[in-house]
């Protein structure tokens, strides 16, 4: 396994944790159901600036597995994608992923875009596989592919056209791309330590100096705010553990720390245009909670049953999307409603 996939496999078991049974919601939810899916359980669900439409992908019950099916969503109407595993979408309902070919362990991915029905594959850096991870109003699409030499590097593509971002000095993957064109992702170093970037205008920018550890970032406004998550040092070896990621944000070059909902770790996943971050967090009890981040305040958006839930994405208007586990211990989509500016 790459590096960079580790990060991606961390990410998941994270969102997977521990649940928690105390603390008090601000905020309640609706319960949406799995949206026509078997099971919403290790899913993903990305939502439009309207929130009208829900992005979703389900798969069995298990982290690693490459299977999805993903589907968009609007009012109980089901449009099924088919093999795409998709990570995003825009207003004009062109969604950006993968498909899988092969074996799960050894094939490949290819990255795609789906648009009024049909599915297409996006050129390589001259490698074999590659992801889409985000993409914008103009249709610009990021990700990251593999290179003819091998590793891969974070990949812009505009008209089909495949444009290489570089890299920090080691692999690079790109994950999201704001109206301006800016782009988000992380990089490994010459040191092998992981560091989030921004890529502007022709040149990666290295934003992730700020602590000795690697951070990732994950998703960025149209403001240029970006957020991620950071671990205050270099993952060890051995026994000894390894330290818990934060959610953060950069905001005019500063790096601010989210904090948590009362325990150790937290991490962001999307951001709107009023600043307002969201994301899950781990209780003062060590488990799990969707959280809203504004104005220097987190705040917990409860759960369906009080016990586990995650925030994947917010629209400009403060609609959350994200997911919940139910009284009867099953994953449904979940809709919170958070005051812009309040």
């Amino acid at each position: 396994m790459s590096r960079q996939s580790s990060w991606v496999l961390l990410a998941n078991l994270l969102f997977l944790a521990c649940r928690d049974t105390t603390g008090p919601p601000a905020f309640s939810g609706e319960d949406l159901g799995t949206l026509g899916a078997a099971t919403l359980a290790n899913a993903g669900l990305r939502t439009n600036h309207r929130g009208d439409w829900i992005l979703a992908k389900s798969g069995p019950n298990c982290p690693t597995c490459r299977f999805t099916h993903s589907f968009l969503w609007q009012n109980g109407t089901v449009t099924d994608l088919g093999a795409l595993n998709a990570s995003d979408f825009n207003d004009q309902g062109d969604v950006v992923g993968s498909v899988h070919f092969g074996d799960p362990e050894i094939g490949y991915d290819s990255a795609a875009h789906w648009s009024a029905g049909a599915t297409s594959s996006l050129p390589t850096l001259g490698g074999r596989s590659a992801v889409a991870k985000g993409i914008n109003e103009r249709g610009a699409i990021a990700g990251s592919s593999e290179t003819a030499a091998g590793p891969s590097h974070a990949t812009r593509w505009v008209h089909d056209t495949a444009v290489d971002l570089g890299t920090l000095g080691g692999p690079s993957g790109a994950n999201a791309i704001n109206d301006s064109g800016q782009i988000v992702g992380s990089s490994f170093t010459p040191s092998g330590v992981g560091h989030a970037f921004v890529w502007q205008n022709g040149v990666m920018t290295d934003i992730g100096t700020a602590t000795q550890g690697p951070t990732v970032a994950v998703a960025i406004n149209n403001s240029g705010d970006i957020v991620g998550l950071m671990l205050s040092r270099q993952c060890p070896c051995g026994t000894d553990p390894s330290p818990p990621p934060r959610a953060v944000l950069w905001r005019q070059g500063q790096l601010i720390d989210l904090g948590t909902l009362g325990g150790t770790s937290s991490w962001a996943t999307a951001i709107n245009k009023a600043g307002q971050v969201v994301g899950a967090s781990f209780t003062t009890s060590g488990h799990t909670h969707a959280f809203v981040w504004q104005k220097g305040v987190m705040s917990d958006l409860g759960a369906l049953n009080g016990v586990y839930s995650v925030a994947d994405d917010i629209t400009d208007s403060g609609v959350v999307i994200g997911r919940s586990e139910t009284r009867d211990g099953k994953i449904h989509a979940v809709r919170w409603v958070v005051p812009v500016n309040p």
